[in-house]
């Protein structure tokens, strides 16, 4: 990602000025995102089990 540094600098500045945040390391949490697809024919496929 090119602009990786120059993003996180906008969001957490972005952020601070809404909320008035303050910190020194910003964790996310990614467990609610989820993907769907048809499920695939071949039973060893690994995303039968999602």
């Amino acid at each position: 990602m090119p602009h990786k540094e120059e993003l996180f600098a906008h969001l957490r500045q972005r952020r601070s000025n809404l909320f008035g945040a303050r910190y020194e390391v910003l964790l996310y949490d990614l467990t609610n995102t989820y993907f769907e697809c048809d499920l695939p024919t071949d039973e060893h496929d690994p995303r039968r089990f999602g």
